[in-house]
């Protein structure tokens, strides 16, 4: 069942032509405020053994979580996305003609950003290190915390 709070999602319109540093400046915002990371449900048989699901997906069932690059979607494309399963930001690309024309000018930053929400590290270091990597600004919390020690 959708929720019937308004969506905070896309965070740039799909008609848009966003720079790299709007695109990654927005991903950061919303991944550092994250609580969790945004996962299908996991899926288990009658006897209890897991079948599915439990894998990053772009939008949560009730529309208020999303990956990095699921932030960018519209709530309907990323339904829609998420119920053919597991994708990479290549799969919808190549799947899906009505993605936004911008997701394939920042394939590469996309994919980065991507892993940047289902990796293990720490989130502020990972978005040093995308920063550093496309010459993007970030204030990172952690060198804002050493900055004024």
């Amino acid at each position: 069942m959708m929720s019937e709070t308004t969506s905070r999602f896309p965070l740039i319109s799909p008609d848009a032509a966003p720079s790299a540093q709007e695109v990654f400046d927005k991903a950061a915002a919303w991944l550092m405020s994250q609580a969790e990371q945004c996962n299908a449900p996991e899926e288990v048989d009658d006897e209890g053994e897991s079948v599915g699901g439990g894998y990053c997906c772009y939008r949560s069932v009730d529309g208020q979580n999303a990956c990095a690059v699921g932030a960018f979607m519209p709530d309907d494309f990323a339904r829609m996305v998420d119920a053919a399963g597991e994708q990479s930001i290549d799969d919808v690309l190549e799947t899906y003609p009505q993605a936004p024309a911008w997701f394939q000018i920042h394939s590469v930053l996309l994919k980065d950003l991507q892993a940047v929400h289902d990796g293990r590290s720490s989130r502020p270091a990972a978005l040093a290190d995308v920063a550093k990597k496309y010459g993007l600004l970030f204030a990172s919390p952690i060198q804002s915390e050493g900055a004024s020690k």
